[in-house]
């Protein structure tokens, strides 16, 4: 669990380092970004809610985190993928085909959707 949150903040040290090319644009690159504080918890909802599908089919990785518009709302959608389909070396072998687990977040119910992959 606690590897999920240390890439959580990987992500998210990437995302503002990326986003924000010159101290002259930090606030306005900042305001176009969704807060982290809002990831934070759409992966906190999603890792509490898909505890038992992780822990029957084995160790998760979080792959994606995603802020998308459904139906007119913003929500996240979040994925996870099997440890066991993700290569050491990402560079020289292929990733695993299937085995996701697609979470659909809505902050404002605090409700997630699990869906699966092939």
């Amino acid at each position: 669990m606690s590897r999920v949150y240390i890439t959580v903040g990987l992500m998210l040290t990437l995302v503002f380092t990326a986003s924000c090319p010159s101290s002259k644009g930090i606030q306005s690159n900042i305001a176009s970004q969704p807060e982290a504080s809002e990831l934070y918890k759409a992966v906190s909802i999603a890792i509490t809610r898909s505890a038992d599908v992780r822990e029957s089919r084995g160790e998760f990785k979080l792959v994606s985190a995603q802020q998308i518009i459904v139906n007119g709302e913003y929500i996240w959608r979040i994925t996870l993928k099997p440890v066991s389909l993700l290569p050491d070396d990402p560079s020289t072998q292929e990733i695993g085909a299937g085995g996701e687990i697609f979470l659909n977040v809505d902050l404002k119910t605090e409700e997630a959707i699990v869906t699966y992959g092939e």
